[in-house]
Order: structure tokens, then sequence, then C-alpha cells
């Protein structure tokens, strides 16, 4: 169960990074995160994001075996309610036209 979990959160970051760049991309949504936000501003949102991310996913590889499995649960929660927002705005847009 842990190996899934954390292979689950792995994969979300990937969605994540898709999402938020295609909301982001066109101006169809807003950053919500305020730390991430001037660094899209600074450098631009998909080097932004890859490297954060690729950050995110080494820390959670590097912790891993220390992790509790129920926390890896929580973090995939968590990433599942962010990308099911990013979907949510994707949707609204192209309803919008």
């Amino acid at each position: 169960m842990f190996k899934i979990f954390l292979i689950l959160v792995i994969l979300l970051q990937v969605a994540d990074i898709v999402t938020t760049y295609l909301c982001l991309r066109d101006k169809k949504g807003t950053e919500a995160n305020r730390l991430l936000a001037p660094l899209f501003d600074r450098f631009g949102v998909f080097p932004t994001l890859l490297i954060v991310k690729l950050i995110y996913i080494g820390w959670v590889i590097y912790f891993a075996p220390q992790t509790h499995v129920n926390l890896l649960a929580l973090i995939a929660f968590f990433y599942c309610w962010v990308i099911f927002n990013n979907v949510r705005v994707l949707l609204a847009a192209v309803k919008k036209g």
C-alpha cells in the first residue's frame, strides 16, 4: 500500500503541473499559492512549476522511507482536491467560451 500511495503522489504532481499550467497559460484562473505566484511572474509558469515539483518529488522520495502511509494518503487526497479544482476552473472557462 505504501508504494501505491508514493507512486500516486508522484503522478499527482505531474497532473498538477499540467492542470495548473493549462489554467494559467491562457489566464483561465489565478494562482492561489501566494508563494508561487511571484515566482511565476518572475520566471514563468512552466519553468517554476517544473523546478518546484521536481524538488518536491525529490523531497517526497527522500523522506518516503520515514513517512507513514497515512501521511502519503493525506498528501494524495490534498492533491486530488487541487487537481479537481484546476479541472473545475478549466471546465468553467470552456463553458464560458
